[in-house]
């Protein structure tokens, strides 16, 4: 079961407005919407719902429109259950930042897909990923503070042989350490 309370009640706190919506698979989405207009981006604040596999939406619906989605995750983890079952995260190209500690603790994840159009990785967003092998980010060009690293109560990702970044020309403090 992935579980979102406590990044819910961060979402009530820090947005006054914040909006949920349920997929066709059960999957609950709460996200902030950053421009009520047509070209809305919405960002992805947590999920909750069952499965190994998830697949992140390009779109969200919202009032009369669909927002896109540009950023997942944001200042604090996406997913609050860290042995959360989720083995693989398939995000759309919408995506261009994985804000700081989306993954955070997810380790039993071994498979990201669809980084393509991510162009920054920030703080610790991937801490604790005990099991993810690879890494593709063609377009990435900023990499935060320990993105993949340690921090106090998580290793970094010590499964992780294979990191593609030719186009970063920012890499934070121990970022893979």
């Amino acid at each position: 079961m992935l579980c979102c309370c406590i990044n819910q009640l961060f979402a009530e706190w820090i947005y006054d407005e914040y909006h949920c919506w349920t997929d066709e698979n059960g999957v609950t989405w709460n996200f902030y919407v950053d421009d009520y207009s047509n070209n809305a981006r919405a960002v992805i604040l947590s999920v909750s719902g069952n499965g190994t596999e998830l697949v992140i939406p390009n779109t969200v619906p919202f009032e009369s429109f669909t927002a896109t989605v540009s950023q997942f995750g944001l200042a604090v983890g996406v997913f609050e259950d860290t042995n959360n079952p989720i083995t693989k995260i398939t995000l759309p190209s919408t995506i261009k930042t994985i804000g700081g500690y989306a993954f955070l603790g997810c380790s039993n994840l071994t498979n990201i897909e669809g980084l393509s159009g991510c162009t920054s990785i920030e703080t610790c967003a991937f801490s604790g990923c005990l099991s993810l092998t690879n890494i593709d980010l063609p377009a990435c060009t900023t990499i935060g503070d320990r993105a993949f690293g340690k921090i106090e109560g998580y290793d970094g990702c010590p499964s992780l042989t294979s990191v593609n970044l030719p186009e970063c020309t920012s890499l934070g403090a121990d970022a893979f350490d």
